[in-house]
């Protein structure tokens, strides 16, 4: 990026599993002005917000994985969120989207409209191996893809009260 900020043609929203896969699949489509756009200062999203004791998934490892980037290496079924969170800085890292993911800073985007048509969001210039690397700015875009994940948004499970009836 260059001075305050820049405009590409496609921004994604986080990059969780939906992200990472969206910016995948637009590089072997030949579309290569595109950014990552991450709240976080990691990539992952669910799998780097949520470290609760035993954090899993609840589907088995070979299918919650991409078509693309098969691990015949899982060591569980149901694989632990370390396992899952390794696996997707794997797949930045073997198709090469780092240095695509923008991670927020910790400020509130400056005041300011945008164009109909467009979505815009505070930018770090340039970053790398989750560092920010630069002065804000911002970007945007015309299409504005988004994850349909809920569960960005870290929440310990919830433990019954002391003498709460349960049931199975």
């Amino acid at each position: 990026m260059h001075g305050t900020g820049t405009h590409v043609d496609v921004a994604i929203v986080g990059s969780g599993f939906a992200g990472l896969g969206a910016a995948v699949r637009l590089h072997q489509a030949g579309r290569h002005d595109f950014v990552i756009l991450e709240k976080g200062h990691t990539l992952g999203g669910t799998w780097r917000d949520n470290t609760y004791p035993g954090c899993a998934c609840d589907v088995q490892s070979h299918l919650y994985s991409f078509s693309f980037a098969p691990n015949p290496e899982w060591t569980r079924t149901f694989a632990r969120q370390p396992e899952i969170r390794a696996y997707l800085e794997h797949v930045a890292d073997r198709f090469g989207l780092r240095d695509r993911i923008r991670y927020a800073p910790r400020s509130p985007p400056p005041a300011g409209r945008v164009p109909a048509g467009t979505c815009s969001s505070p930018t770090a210039r340039r970053c790398t191996r989750g560092r920010s690397c630069g002065a804000p700015g911002r970007c945007t875009s015309r299409p504005c893809p988004t994850s349909p994940a809920s569960t960005s948004s870290p929440a310990s499970p919830s433990t019954p009260r002391s003498g709460a009836t349960t049931t199975t």
